[in-house]
């Protein structure tokens, strides 16, 4: 089974503040380990750098339920696409 995202913390954007109407849709891969928590979180498709400061923090702090092998917890390589939108 795959992890699934139980907590969220959303980004906040004060590195955008001096832009407008900036978005993107970067793509992440993560290890979720046993514990449900995001290790190893690198950007594969960058985007605007801004969007990048503020969305990087955010998903280090996401939880998720674990990726299980036979019923036990187990590290999985993760891929994220998130849509982001600042105006």
């Amino acid at each position: 089974m795959a992890p699934v995202v139980i907590s969220r913390v959303e980004p906040t954007y004060e590195s955008c503040a001096n832009e407008k109407n900036v978005w993107g849709f970067p793509i992440l891969e993560a290890i979720i380990d046993e514990r449900g928590q995001v290790r190893n979180l690198r950007l594969l498709k960058p985007v605007h750098p801004c969007l990048e400061k503020a969305i990087l923090p955010a998903i280090r702090q996401w939880r998720f339920k674990p990726g299980t092998l036979n019923g036990k917890p187990v590290p999985v390589i993760f891929n994220l696409t998130v849509n982001i939108h600042y105006r």
